[in-house]
């Protein structure tokens, strides 16, 4: 990447961690963070933002020129209007703020689920069906970063739980788990869904 300082969001998740860890090495990082912070070196200033909230676009950095958005909420089960304000009205904040800021590119942390259960691989070109709330917020935020690739250049990733070293929540720490206290597991329920993590 070409650019000289990045503002990171969900700095402090299992993605955002690894991530700031390997960029801080080379780019000045702004990493948002709502309750902790993570890896700390001189290359980091750490904001701390409530995506639940309004964000306050005044303690942001007007120098960034690269936004990699990884923040969300990926509890299902919470209330809507709450997933709604992080994943999706934090997504419409931060694409307004990089065109005021004049920022060259934003990269957005979608979901796989936006596709809904399907009985073949999925590709860029499958059809979406979020058969979630969570999925559809990440789906209403895509559509919204789209609309702003007309200011600058835009990325959407769509994970696929991803996993690997240091991670504690997700599936695979689950069935580890679960496997180290020989306790049974379940892979599939009832054959669905089938998945590949990333």
């Amino acid at each position: 990447m070409n650019y000289k300082k990045i503002l990171i969001t969900g700095s402090t998740g299992f993605v955002g961690s690894n991530l700031v860890e390997q960029l801080s090495k080379q780019y000045h990082l702004y990493c948002l963070y709502n309750t902790q912070q993570g890896f700390i070196n001189q290359n980091i200033s750490y904001i701390q933002q409530d995506f639940s909230k309004n964000i306050d676009t005044s303690k942001l950095p007007s120098d960034a020129d690269c936004i990699i958005h990884l923040a969300a909420n990926t509890d299902k089960n919470d209330d809507k209007s709450n997933l709604f304000q992080i994943n999706t009205m934090s997504t419409l904040k931060l694409l307004e703020y990089g065109k005021t800021i004049g920022i060259k590119k934003f990269i957005f942390a979608s979901t796989g689920g936006v596709y809904g259960y399907n009985s073949q691989p999925c590709d860029e070109e499958s059809l979406v069906n979020p058969i979630d709330f969570y999925s559809l917020s990440k789906l209403e935020s895509e559509l919204l970063v789209k609309y702003y690739s007309k200011y600058y250049s835009t990325t959407i990733l769509r994970l696929y739980f991803p996993y690997g070293i240091g991670q504690k929540k997700g599936i695979i720490p689950l069935l580890a788990n679960k496997i180290r206290n020989k306790e049974s597991i379940q892979i599939y329920k009832g054959n669905t869904p089938k998945t590949n993590p990333i």
